[in-house]
This record gives C-alpha cells, structure tokens and sequence, in this order.
C-alpha cells in the first residue's frame, strides 16, 4: 500500500509543478510583450516596470548577475578574473 500513497503524492507534486509553470509561462509572456511595447514606443517607464517586476520574480538583486545571465557563455568573463571592480 505505501507504493500508492507515493504515486498520489508524486502525482500532486506533479500537478503544482505543471501548475506553476503554466503560470511561469504566462508571465514571462506577459513581460515580454509589456518589454516590447515599451521599446516600441520608447517608454521608458514601461521598461523600469518591466525590469524591476523581472527582477523581484528571479530573486536578482544584482545588476551584475543580470548582464552576466544575458551576455553569451563566449564573452562572459569568469567571476573573479574580470579585473574590473563591481559597481554598487
């Protein structure tokens, strides 16, 4: 019998996950099209709105580990070995 509790939760589990990314997708969405509009329009309200919500849902609290997210693995220094000092 402990075999079917496990699968019932597994399949809990399972459902919350496939919940959460539903809504995961439905906001980077809802980011994305609010983040081209205001480069459309040149608004840049819009943009800090756009940046400041993406950054409170990743937990980034940095700028720094935004730019190192977003550069390509070939031009992205490694942490420690830039040789440029962090900006606060």
């Amino acid at each position: 019998m402990p075999q079917a509790a496990e699968r019932k939760a597994l399949q809990k589990g399972l459902t919350k996950l496939d919940e959460n990314m539903v809504t995961l997708a439905e906001l980077s969405e809802l980011a994305i099209r609010k983040a081209i509009d205001s480069l459309t329009r040149l608004d840049g309200d819009v943009a800090r709105e756009v940046f400041t919500s993406t950054r409170r849902s990743t937990g980034s609290s940095s700028r720094s580990n935004i730019r190192a997210s977003t550069s390509s693995p070939s031009t992205r220094p490694s942490r420690g070995t830039s040789g440029r000092s962090r900006r606060p």
